[in-house]
């Protein structure tokens, strides 16, 4: 099984990814590989339609999500049994 992580290197006001990639990473061995990544790009449905498993880690308090972002994830919710 495969998830990815998506949260905040730099510019995160209060809960910076560093670190927290790594032990998102030792909680799911070995029952599920998990690609950490900063880049929202990552979540466009051709490339969620790989993973089991959507997490954020991702600050959204000071910067919308756009909405085609959540339109990417929302049948990955749906079809995963919910979010």
């Amino acid at each position: 099984m495969k998830a990815i992580a998506l949260g905040q290197y730099e510019g995160a006001k209060y809960h910076p990814f560093t670190q927290i990639d790594r032990e998102l990473q030792t909680i799911f061995e070995p029952a599920m590989d998990v690609e950490c990544t900063d880049d929202y790009a990552e979540l466009q449905k051709d490339k969620l339609e790989g993973y089991d498993l959507f997490i954020s880690y991702a600050e959204f308090s000071d910067e919308e999500m756009p909405k085609i972002r959540y339109k990417c994830l929302y049948p990955m919710c749906t079809t995963a049994g919910g979010c």
